[in-house]
């Protein structure tokens, strides 16, 4: 069976304290309709995980996939051996969520396979455990995520939303909490994710735009100085609306229009390492 693991942004990202060693988060996020990664997966007489393209090197033996499968298999679940191909696409270490969709593809692909309710607590105790993004991809709408990720509010989303991405550098999401907490950073206030999703429900992309936040940029400009260059290179090219997804190294830029879109899209064409355009779900 062949589904596609669809990358997120994070159109706000706030930290609103910690809770036994983790922080806490309240995000608003959407997924991107055309940079996403394929998983395959078939039976087979041995598990077999394969990554194919070109973004990075991927251990076949220490990856969320392969941690899926396991779990399923120790809380009960009759999975035998399996062929798995991973075509990537989305950048590792971007903010992009692309092992957290791998997996939550591999949830869905199991569920079809092997008659397993997706829904179920046990389920969705799986995803919560491979890691703090998994159960929000497991669907692709619009969704506002709070806690450690268990939380998840799904939003109505009349913006036609289109996107550019542009990465150059990676970026350790520890280091980046890690510099947050060093740093002595503040959450920023959560009316901005109230008022995101009345922008999105009310298709008011002025409203959208004026509250996009996220708190950890700060954090990882100071982990990786030159990140910053990316989300200057957008704003060079004439990106009004510009913003960094999750911990990075990403930025993306947000338009109403294909025309800006195309425009921005071209004219960082090949001056960056990574460069995505997208419709938003």
């Amino acid at each position: 069976m062949k589904l596609s693991a669809y990358a997120k942004i994070n159109l706000s990202l706030i930290i609103t304290g910690v809770e036994g060693g983790y922080h806490l988060l309240d995000s608003v996020m959407v997924s991107c309709k055309n940079l996403k990664d394929t998983v395959i997966i078939k039976k087979s007489k041995k598990d077999v995980i394969k990554f194919l393209g070109n973004i990075a090197d991927i251990d076949p033996e220490s990856n969320t996939v392969k941690k899926t499968i396991k779990l399923f298999r120790q809380n009960g679940f009759d999975i035998p051996p399996l062929s798995i191909k991973i075509k990537k696409r989305i950048p590792v270490m971007a903010g992009l969520g692309g092992s957290s969709a791998d997996a939550a593809c591999a949830i869905r692909i199991l569920c079809k396979m092997f008659g397993i309710d997706i829904n179920s607590p046990l389920v969705l105790q799986i995803a919560r455990s491979i890691g703090s993004d998994v159960p929000y991809m497991l669907n692709v709408s619009a969704c506002r995520v709070t806690g450690m990720g268990h939380k998840i509010q799904p939003l109505k989303n009349n913006l036609k939303l289109k996107a550019v991405i542009a990465m150059d550098f990676p970026m350790s999401t520890k280091l980046s909490f890690e510099a947050f907490d060093k740093l002595n950073l503040k959450g920023s206030d959560t009316i901005h994710n109230d008022l995101i999703a009345k922008a999105l429900e009310n298709a008011d992309f002025e409203l959208l735009k004026d509250n996009l936040v996220n708190d950890l940029e700060r954090a990882s400009c100071f982990v990786e100085p030159k990140i910053v260059s990316t989300k200057e290179r957008l704003k060079s090219a004439g990106a009004q609306i510009t913003a960094m997804t999750g911990s990075g190294g990403a930025f993306f830029a947000l338009f109403e229009d294909n025309k800006t879109q195309n425009f921005i899209y071209k004219s960082l064409k090949n001056k960056a390492k990574y460069l995505y355009k997208t419709d938003i779900f």
